[in-house]
């Protein structure tokens, strides 16, 4: 069995010592993730262990965004809405040169499709 089954194990079981002395074997683990892409966090949350939960908020995990939430802590999330907004206009603006190009593309294709059919 591995090191991260373990951790999640003793996670499940509610096993703070053992989840303290694998996190001081390897603090990879404090951020890693679980087979179903879980964090640590996440996979307390859902387990309803709080306790473990706490621990591994103040040793320093990681939170993304749905934990944050689940949390009721949005200060642990990395910048504010203001300090992304340039990142998800730039995302933004990709996907619609995306979607612009994929566009343009179905409708250069799309005189082809409707020649073939009719030579059917």
């Amino acid at each position: 069995m591995s090191e991260t089954q373990l951790f999640f194990d003793a996670i499940r079981a509610g096993d703070l010592a053992a989840v303290r002395t694998l996190l001081d074997q390897d603090a990879a683990l404090l951020n890693g993730k679980n087979a179903q892409s879980q964090s640590p966090v996440l996979f307390s949350i859902y387990n309803r262990q709080k306790e473990i939960r706490d621990f591994l908020v103040s040793h320093g995990a990681v939170l993304e965004l749905h934990e944050a939430a689940a949390l009721d802590t949005w200060a642990r999330v990395k910048g504010t809405p203001r300090e992304r907004r340039g990142s998800c206009q730039e995302l933004f603006a990709d996907a619609f040169r995306l979607w612009r190009s994929l566009r343009c593309l179905e409708i250069s294709k799309s005189p082809n499709i409707y020649m073939r059919k009719a030579q059917i």
